[in-house]
């Protein structure tokens, strides 16, 4: 949220993460267009060699048969599928973790600036909590910064974590891992997946989370309402309005 008019560093940050991630997005889609232009190109070559062999043209090799299209659809199928599938999820899945440490840095980026203005004598990395990320980071703001933290969006940001956690510490997978995380993976299986499969699907057969189009976006959206909140809180604080 700008303050006073002028964009703050978070707005800044989150407008390039936006802006990367259209590029990649519109990139992928670019190439795909193309392949499947390619495809199409090579096919007709290999309908009108064969009409040729057909007709009795002894220049052509008789192996422009159904084995050579066969073996084109093999070579332009892998490639769409790396190109449609394979590569947009592995960028979405480093996306959405590279979106998450900025929510988490820019928390903790409060903390410490609240630590500094109000000469607080405990820092955030002094509190020992389980959860040593955005909750922590909420705990200190809340209980030794007395900011009236907000509750908007709070829910899916700490959906996020335990996505972000599966995917950076277990590979993404939700069939094995540690035992004490069992319940957070059960939680995205059961819960928090089937309820976004517009944008999130998880592959039992190999155990993967695939990330969709919309996703990311989703997840810059929420994170901007949810600092645009924290910021008012400041804000309004700074002003005298608690």
């Amino acid at each position: 949220m700008p303050i006073g008019g002028i964009p703050t560093e978070w707005d800044c940050r989150v407008v390039y993460y936006s802006d990367y991630l259209s590029s990649l997005e519109e990139f992928l889609e670019k190439e795909a267009r193309i392949l499947d232009e390619r495809y199409d190109t090579e096919m007709q070559k290999v309908i009108e060699s064969r009409e040729r062999i057909n007709c009795g043209d002894s220049t052509l090799p008789r192996q422009l048969r159904e084995e050579e299209s066969g073996a084109l659809e093999h070579f332009f199928f892998g490639e769409e599928h790396k190109l449609e599938d394979i590569f947009p999820n592995i960028l979405r899945r480093s996306f959405f973790v590279a979106i998450y440490s900025l929510i988490e840095a820019q928390l903790n980026a409060i903390c410490h600036e609240q630590e500094r203005s109000k000469g607080l004598q405990s820092s955030v990395e002094d509190l020992t909590e389980p959860d040593m990320g955005i909750g922590r980071a909420r705990k200190y703001l809340a209980n030794e910064a007395r900011i009236r933290f907000p509750d908007s969006e709070w829910t899916k940001l700490r959906d996020y974590q335990k996505l972000r956690n599966c995917i950076v510490h277990n590979e993404g997978k939700l069939e094995s891992g540690h035992e004490k995380h069992e319940r957070a993976r059960r939680y995205l299986k059961e819960q928090f997946i089937p309820h976004n499969r517009n944008h999130l699907e998880w592959k039992d057969l190999d155990d993967e989370i695939i990330f969709h189009k919309g996703f990311c976006e989703e997840v810059l959206q929420v994170s901007r309402r949810f600092f645009t909140d924290l910021f008012a809180a400041l804000t309004n604080e700074e002003e005298g309005d608690f």
